[in-house]
């Protein structure tokens, strides 16, 4: 008895080939079955480049020396996330009103950093920018009392 196996790329992903009882780089593989038989096809992940980065909430609204979480979001155009970049944050207006924390932040599987941006004693209006990969946003930070 033989069996044909069909392997398939997901968008996003390119088929290597398969191992085992057959071993063959045509997405297509006929395995005569003599007995329990392994195969295993190998796909590999299509690396994106950095496309789009999105900062929520935004705008952001927080009380006097309270903090609130920032997520970054980095994704390729297809809307496919991108793990493993560096984000970066820097205060670039109001460094008397806030601060963040961390200053660098890897994205994780979901292609999102998170940060903590605490208002410090004064009110009044900052703004934290992130950065990943060339590409850039900005949230606006109020601070009341």
């Amino acid at each position: 008895t033989s069996v044909t196996l069909t392997a398939t790329a997901d968008s996003g992903s390119t088929f290597d080939g398969w191992s085992g009882s057959t071993s063959t780089s045509e997405n297509t593989c006929t395995v005569k079955m003599k007995s329990d038989t392994t195969v295993t096809a190998t796909f590999t992940k299509t690396p994106c480049n950095a496309a789009n980065l999105n900062v929520e909430p935004e705008p952001l609204k927080i009380k006097k020396e309270e903090g609130a979480d920032e997520t970054v979001t980095v994704t390729c155009e297809d809307g496919t996330p991108v793990a493993g970049i560096a984000v970066t944050a820097t205060v670039t207006k109001g460094k008397n009103r806030v601060s963040v924390l961390p200053a660098s932040e890897i994205t994780d599987t979901n292609g999102q950093a998170t940060f903590i941006i605490t208002a410090k004693k004064k009110t009044g209006n900052a703004k934290v920018r992130f950065e990943a990969d060339g590409l850039r946003d900005n949230v606006s930070v109020k601070v009341g009392k």
